[in-house]
């Protein structure tokens, strides 16, 4: 669907440099807008480069705390943690937009290709129990197994 192309598209090259030189003139003018910035950052997310996927996403983030309308923000950081395979973070920026907005169209088809995205890498249990626990839980099962060996 429309979504899976979203969150594939890539940006060329070239189109990317075009955004990061309009975000390097206005620094150099000592003050970016909010709409470069957001232009640059979201340009990044489709970078084919993971690294310049997570400064696109850093950037998202950033513009989150200016306290402007977040959903938008929130929602292209979904997808850049989506690009990197991250499903479980990227759900959970999903569920932050679909708290105060249940019906929010986009947010309710990147929550089902996440959904099956996770299906099929058979993690939707791990997902669901709270990323972020169960991850703890095994590092620290892993840990306490390399330290039992000594």
């Amino acid at each position: 669907g429309s979504m899976e192309r979203l969150v594939d598209e890539s940006i060329s090259v070239e189109d990317l440099k075009d955004f990061e030189s309009r975000y390097s003139a206005e620094e150099s003018e000592g003050s970016v807008s909010q709409d470069t910035t957001f232009s640059y950052a979201w340009a990044m997310i489709r970078s084919h480069y993971k690294d310049d996927v997570r400064r696109g996403i850093s950037m998202m983030q950033g513009l989150c705390k200016s306290g402007s309308d977040q959903r938008d923000f929130l929602f292209y950081i979904a997808v850049g943690y989506y690009r990197l395979e991250d499903y479980s973070t990227s759900l959970s920026y999903v569920e932050k937009i679909l708290a105060t907005e249940p019906s929010n169209r986009q947010a309710l088809s990147l929550r089902d290709l996440i959904k099956k995205k996770l299906r099929k890498d058979g993690l939707m249990g791990m997902a669901i129990v709270g990323g972020g626990m169960v991850v703890a839980a095994a590092a620290i099962g892993l840990l306490s197994v390399a330290l039992g060996r000594k």
